[in-house]
């Protein structure tokens, strides 16, 4: 029987990393990693999976755990500050031996079937772990045994830029591995060297550790030596993730989190499913942009405007369209910060399309990207932030997966965004799975999306009419969403990209999101 091996390359519980003078651990105390696996397979097949953990450091302790089953849909979920219940019918699952306090290291997840897989990563109170005052949060998709690479990248990378530091876990996909790394700033400045990681085992590197500067960063991320990108080549294929958190502060308001880049993220084409500028005056969002080719690339954004403010000058469905010239190994950001929106207007919400143009004077060259999500707050650092990589047309598909979603549980809600990348509008259905039940909430688009165009769900459990959204199968109400965990199923009639998030209405706790998971049933 074929198994398929799902990657994570961070796992934290309560307690401080062990710090040697290579590592650079997460500013505070009190974090904490949670994991998410949801079931493909579609028709009647059921699913398995176990979990191994593998401790960090000079440590040779290895943690296992039984086989759970679940149905097509459906998903399980590692939290260590709940208390497993899947013999009693519920989604939480554990290892045979608890992981013990002050754990850090990596896991690996044996599944019979394909599964879509995301990871928590926090400090807010959860149950036993968590510390007084936390608040941060990030998420980043688990990295499956195809995904993981000899070769990765990453267009953002930030060393005390305006406190913002990040750290990077790179994880040997099965085999002992050799990896060179190489920090290109943005000052011209390079730092590389060589860091040797046993299998499945995880090393944690970060731009202070490779001489990067932390000191005189200067204002703007253009010309910044401790503003940059990173690229990994080891000798059998690496998973890795990185983590942007503050570079000093305790307890840490904020992380954000994603996974690095190969080449199968790179295309001429990307899609950005949330840019901002000065959105309900608390939100902006940025797309950064690498050019992975050997010559210069002419990159354009075009961005169709999705949702407006009371404040705005613009109108939903008009486009803005602005360009960069990035060289060979070069990143740069669309901001508003920069004036390089092509004079999109502030109070708005839109979706992206950035392409590498192939004109008289440049051949499209491959790029990746990533965005930069903010939104003013009242956690320690005055603002939630949160971070996803760009998607790249190649791998757009008509079906979507979403491991976990939360529906105003607590003081805490979340949404799906979607984004139509088709060439006519689309028809959008999603499948609500209901954690730790067999109840299945089907609703679908009103009105067909416009290409290029995308929506979101937030906040459906109070919607009151189908204006938006129109029911059709098992639920009679959206309010019976409310208060409820999910994981998600979404199809459309064209190819789509999507993204999950999370936020506090109350603005007490940091954004955090994922990138939903692209599949072929």
């Amino acid at each position: 029987m074929k198994r398929f091996l799902i990657a994570f390359a961070f796992v934290l519980l309560i307690g401080l990393l062990t710090v040697t003078s290579v590592f650079a651990d997460l500013p505070g105390s009190g974090w904490w990693s949670s994991l998410y696996v949801q079931n493909l397979a579609t028709g009647s097949v059921d699913g398995t999976i176990q979990m191994t953990a593998y401790a960090g450091g000079s440590s040779t302790d290895v943690y296992g755990s039984e086989s759970y089953a679940f149905d097509f849909g459906q998903a399980l979920a590692y939290d260590p500050g709940v208390t497993p219940n899947y013999g009693s019918g519920g989604s939480y699952i554990g290892f045979d031996s608890s992981l013990p306090s002050g754990f850090e290291g990596s896991v690996v997840i044996s599944a019979s079937v394909p599964v879509a897989s995301v990871s928590e990563i926090a400090n807010f109170p959860n149950g036993s772990v968590g510390t007084n005052g936390g608040t941060a949060c990030a998420r980043y998709q688990g990295i499956s045994q195809d995904m993981a690479s000899t070769e990765l990248m990453m267009p953002k990378v930030k060393s005390n830029y305006f406190n913002h530091t990040t750290t990077f876990y790179i994880q040997a996909a099965g085999a002992d591995s050799d990896v060179v790394y190489t920090f290109q700033m943005n000052d011209g400045s390079i730092y590389t060297d060589t860091i040797s990681i046993d299998a499945n085992k995880m090393y944690m590197l970060d731009p202070a550790s490779a001489g990067v500067p932390t000191e005189d960063c200067g204002t703007g991320s253009a010309t910044s030596p401790c503003y940059g990108s990173l690229t990994l080549s080891a000798t059998t294929p690496i998973a890795a993730v990185i983590t942007e958190h503050p570079h000093t502060g305790s307890p840490a308001g904020y992380a954000l989190s994603t996974r690095m880049q190969s080449a199968a993220d790179q295309d001429t084409v990307l899609y950005h499913p949330a840019v901002k500028n000065d959105y309900y005056g608390t939100m902006n969002a940025s797309a950064a942009v690498m050019n992975v080719g050997l010559a210069d690339a002419y990159v354009q954004i075009t961005l169709t405007v999705t949702n407006v403010d009371s404040r705005h000058s613009a109108y939903i469905g008009q486009q803005f369209t602005d360009f960069m010239i990035l060289a060979p190994g070069e990143a740069q950001v669309f901001d508003s910060y920069s004036n390089n929106l092509g004079g999109m207007p502030a109070g708005t919400y839109a979706s992206a399309v950035i392409e590498s143009i192939d004109n008289d004077d440049y051949d499209p060259q491959p790029l990746i990207s990533s965005t930069n999500d903010k939104k003013r707050s009242y956690v320690p650092g005055n603002y939630g932030i949160n971070l996803y990589a760009g998607y790249p047309a190649n791998n757009a598909s008509t079906d979507l997966a979403g491991p976990n979603l939360i529906e105003f549980v607590g003081n805490i809600t979340g949404a799906v965004t979607v984004q139509n990348v088709g060439g006519s509008a689309a028809t959008v259905q999603f499948s609500y799975y209901e954690y730790g039940t067999d109840n299945v909430y089907v609703f679908e688009t009103t009105t067909p999306l416009a290409p290029d165009a995308a929506i979101n769900t937030y906040g459906i459990s109070n919607q009151t009419d189908e204006s938006v959204f129109t029911i059709i199968s098992g639920f009679t109400s959206f309010s019976e969403l409310d208060g409820k965990t999910f994981s998600v199923i979404v199809h459309a009639d064209q190819a789509i990209i999507g993204l999950v998030a999370e936020n506090s209405p109350t603005k007490t706790r940091d954004m955090c999101n994922y990138e939903m998971i692209n599949y072929v049933p």
